[in-house]
C-alpha cells in the first residue's frame, strides 16, 4: 500500500522560495539534492512529482537552470572553485573536447632516434 503524497501547496511555496533564496539555506547554488533536504523527502520522490505535476515538473528545471548559469557566472568571475564548476557542469551537458588528431600530428613531427645506436663517429 502506498504512502500519501506530501505534496501540497506548502510544498509548493517552500520549493519556490528555496529557488530564489538558496543562500539563506546554505547552498552557493541550487540543487536537486538542496530542495530534497528542505522538502525532507527523498531525492526520488522530486522526480516522481515532477513526472506527475507539471508545476513541479518546471521548479526541478528551473533549479537545474539556476545552478547551470550560476556555475558558469561563478566559473568565469573565479568564485567558484574551476575543478568543481567542471565536474557539475558535465551534468548540464558541458564537456571538454579534445582533439585527437591535432595530438597524431603533432606525433607524427617527431623522429624517433634509438638511444642504442651511435649517431657520432668513433
Amino acid at each position: 500500500m502506498a504512502r500519501p503524497t506530501k505534496y501540497n501547496d506548502e510544498v509548493l511555496e517552500k520549493a519556490r522560495d528555496y529557488i530564489e533564496n538558496h543562500n539563506t539555506y546554505g547552498n552557493q547554488v541550487p540543487s536537486i539534492a538542496g530542495l530534497a533536504i528542505i522538502l525532507d523527502v527523498a531525492r526520488i520522490t522530486l522526480y516522481d512529482w515532477a513526472e506527475s505535476y507539471d508545476e513541479f515538473s518546471y521548479i526541478l528545471d528551473k533549479v537545474k537552470v539556476m545552478q547551470e548559469s550560476l556555475l558558469i557566472d561563478g566559473g568565469l568571475s573565479g568564485d567558484f572553485n574551476s575543478n568543481i564548476v567542471k565536474l557539475m557542469l558535465g551534468k548540464h551537458g558541458y564537456h571538454e573536447k579534445r582533439d585527437i588528431n591535432a595530438a597524431i600530428k603533432k606525433a607524427d613531427e617527431f623522429e624517433y632516434v634509438d638511444p642504442d645506436e651511435s649517431t657520432e663517429e668513433a
